[in-house]
């Protein structure tokens, strides 16, 4: 009986000890996609996404729904448009896991640059706060949705023209 106890526990603490802990996955993940953004990198932003998200993830904004091959292609255009990323920075707010779920507020900011007619450099800036929900799949934490709660864009310190902030 002795044996049989002790063998429960031990593959209970095997069990245990092998599951991922959504806080250290999610703060690597973001800190990943900030580095992937400054060297404008969309094969290292893929190779940190795509193995983190689930097959059948949504990114919403704006009332928007869009699949991960859509944000990746929007991932290009933003690399392709600002030759300069200088900083894009992401803080978790909260996580609040719940079972086999998490839900995460994230924050982030990008800044870059770029040149406008003629030679003149331009600063662009861009905050977004989003609630994500992670689910565990297959023993791994993967983010499933990524809600845009509110966004600002501004260039060169004024509203970008043309842009409708998102807000909750």
């Amino acid at each position: 009986m002795k044996l049989s106890a002790l063998s429960v526990c031990l593959v209970a603490l095997v069990a245990v000890a092998g599951a991922e802990d959504v806080k250290p996955v999610i703060k690597a993940y973001y800190a990943a996609l900030d580095r992937a953004f400054v060297n404008r990198d969309i094969k290292a932003a893929d190779a940190t996404m795509r193995p983190r998200i689930t097959s059948d993830f949504k990114a919403i904004a704006g009332g928007r729904t869009v699949s991960y091959q859509d944000l990746l292609e929007n991932f290009k255009g933003i690399f392709a448009a600002f030759p300069k990323i200088s900083s894009s920075t992401s803080k978790v707010l909260s996580c609040v896991p719940s079972g086999n779920s998490a839900v995460v507020r994230v924050f982030s900011s990008l800044t870059a640059s770029a040149k406008g007619p003629g030679v003149k450099m331009h600063r662009f800036d861009l905050t977004n706060t989003s609630e994500d929900v992670w689910k565990k799949v297959g023993g791994k934490w993967k983010c499933a949705t990524s809600t845009t709660l509110s966004e600002t864009e501004k260039l060169d310190g004024k509203p970008f023209p043309g842009h409708k902030p998102i807000s909750s």
